[in-house]
């Protein structure tokens, strides 16, 4: 009889262990999961962060394109102006000399 109750006390205090061991095991279990979701965040974060950079770049790239196209525009305008210009100034000169 004693033995079988050295027994059940030699249980009784492996059954404590493991459920403090559990309740340890629980509370860290608990912790990574906050630390986790906090890094989720953290990630969906930066990506919301990232996904407004590409799209702030991607707009300035297309001003940047809309503005070198309209330069280019300019540029040839001022050209065909001095041509014509240029057209006008000789039709101008020419009738004056055939007068010499």
């Amino acid at each position: 009889m004693a033995s079988l109750r050295r027994q059940v006390s030699s249980e009784k205090t492996k059954l404590s262990e493991l459920e403090r061991t559990n309740t340890e095991l629980k509370a860290r279990a608990d912790v990574y999961a906050s630390e986790l979701a906090g890094a989720q965040a953290s990630l969906d974060d930066n990506g919301a962060k990232l996904a407004a950079a590409e799209q702030a770049a991607e707009r300035a790239a297309a001003q940047l394109l809309e503005t070198q196209r309209q330069a280019v525009q300019a540029a040839e305008a001022t050209d065909d102006e001095q041509r014509r210009r240029a057209v006008t100034n000789l039709t101008k000169l020419e009738p004056d000399e055939t007068r010499t």
